[in-house]
């Protein structure tokens, strides 16, 4: 556990070991400019270990809460549940879509 994971992330939630990885991944990145323009002598951040990620799906909806989620879907908003469920788009994806 780093001592970033124990702050609360912007939202006020929990922060994530993702976010972590991220951010690390993005001073790295800064790090690693810096000592190739000049600027640094060494990158502090190269040696700093990932977090374990742990991104898979809880659950997927069975066919029959599927069937019911649909029948109590309004019928704008049903091909968006539709695309949702067929293809495991995630919604900014499916909100992007034209």
């Amino acid at each position: 556990m780093c001592k970033r994971s124990a702050e609360p992330s912007y939202r006020g939630h929990a922060t994530i070991p993702a976010t972590v990885n991220r951010e690390v991944a993005c001073l790295r990145a800064i790090s690693s400019r810096a000592v190739k323009h000049g600027k640094a002598e060494r990158n502090p951040a190269k040696w700093v270990d990932r977090l374990s990620e742990n991104n898979e799906r809880d659950r997927v909806l069975s066919p029959e809460e599927y069937t019911r989620l649909l029948a109590h879907c309004d019928d704008n908003l049903r091909p968006i549940v539709l695309i949702a469920y067929h293809t495991g788009m995630r919604r900014g994806e499916i909100f992007g879509l034209t």
